[in-house]
């Protein structure tokens, strides 16, 4: 849980809050903050979401989770979008008819909406100094120079209309 001073806890969940600003006199920037939390996660994988994102329905926690399959049996997989939010494309369809390609030249590209990540990839993009914007324009040109595979779920299969992985007010 990415925090800046406090603590969260959960009955029966195990939750480490980073607590990245900790002992800070000054409150530290949107990227800052990302990045050492990103630091201190000991798993390959992260779900990224933003604490604005208000679920409104029922998560697919099985999909979820076979996202996360794959990008565990294939490596080269850095990114999976899993809203119909973040890039608009354009995508190319994958051996995987869940999860299409986000096209190395597209827009928002690199997005703060709810996704999986490697960790180290998320980590690569950020930049002490940049606000949440400034990392998915900014980001997102950087991602144009480098050779990384990044998906998102099927926009047909998955969508406020045929059924959501994870459905939220875009805020």
């Amino acid at each position: 849980m990415n925090t800046e001073t406090k603590r969260w806890e959960y009955p029966g969940w195990v939750i480490s809050s980073a607590q990245a600003a900790l002992g800070e006199s000054t409150q530290l920037p949107w990227g800052e903050c990302l990045a050492r939390s990103l630091r201190n996660i000991k798993t390959p994988l992260v779900l990224y979401m933003q604490e604005d994102y208000f679920t409104k329905a029922p998560i697919k926690v099985d999909v979820i989770e076979r996202f996360v399959r794959a990008m565990i049996e294939k490596p080269d997989i850095r990114h999976i979008g899993l809203t119909h939010f973040g890039s608009s494309g354009p995508f190319d369809k994958t051996e995987n008819e869940e999860l299409w390609e986000i096209c190395p030249i597209a827009l928002y590209r690199i997005s703060t909406q709810a996704g999986l990540w490697r960790a180290e990839t998320l980590l690569s993009y950020v930049r002490p100094e940049e606000t949440a914007l400034e990392f998915e324009i900014l980001g997102t040109f950087r991602s144009w120079r480098r050779k990384e595979r990044f998906l998102t779920a099927n926009r047909d299969r998955f969508n406020p209309h045929s059924g959501a992985i994870l459905e939220y007010d875009h805020t």
